[in-house]
């Protein structure tokens, strides 16, 4: 809103839409800069927050849930910006990083780990300068987790905070390296990365 604040809007879609209307749930008053929409909406966390041109407490799990085919949608952070100065139209772009892999061998692992061969982190709660679009870590870790069950076959995802990735990322099935990129990489946002 006017003061930076997060406003809840919703909608009563409920096929999948191109296109959806979302109607805010109290009076709103738009930011000076323009509408400015993240998604989903977290209740399990602190509410995000833009000022000064940064949006703030967006967050990306250690921990996320195995999806065949998919990821885990909680983590899945989206950013709306207006089409134009005036427009109620908002155009949105992923501000996370996927890493996809497909489960092969005989046996499926019980967990799958990335982990960032650096030190920055790749999960955890960031800030996303709009301008710039860089993204920054506040609080988090270098590795993160899938949880199965997995199957043998089947391709999965990993969101992770994008950005530069010193000496690459490895992934790990229950603990056993199974790949790692080793040269340095810079992960951007909207982009998926096969490993």
């Amino acid at each position: 809103d006017a003061n930076g604040a997060e406003v809840t809007f919703s909608t009563d879609i409920t096929e999948t839409a191109a296109k959806a209307v979302f109607t805010a749930e109290s009076d709103f008053v738009p930011h000076a800069h323009g509408l400015l929409a993240v998604y989903p909406k977290r209740t399990d966390r602190d509410a995000t927050s833009y000022a000064d041109g940064v949006v703030t407490g967006l967050h990306i799990g250690g921990t996320q849930q195995a999806v065949a085919g998919s990821f885990d949608p909680k983590f899945a952070v989206a950013l709306g910006v207006a089409l134009t100065e005036e427009s109620n139209d908002l155009l949105f772009v992923n501000i996370h990083s996927l890493v996809k892999f497909t489960v092969g061998g005989e046996t499926a692992p019980a967990t799958v780990t990335l982990k960032n061969n650096g030190e920055r982190k790749i999960a955890g709660t960031y800030n996303v300068e709009i301008s710039e679009g860089q993204a920054t870590v506040t609080e988090g870790a270098d590795e993160i987790t899938l949880n199965g069950p997995f199957e043998v076959g089947k391709t999965y995802y990993i969101a992770l905070v994008y950005g530069e990735c010193e000496n690459g990322i490895s992934l790990y099935f229950d603990d056993v390296e199974v790949k790692n990129t080793g040269e340095t990489i810079t992960l951007e946002p909207n982009k998926i990365y096969n490993l």
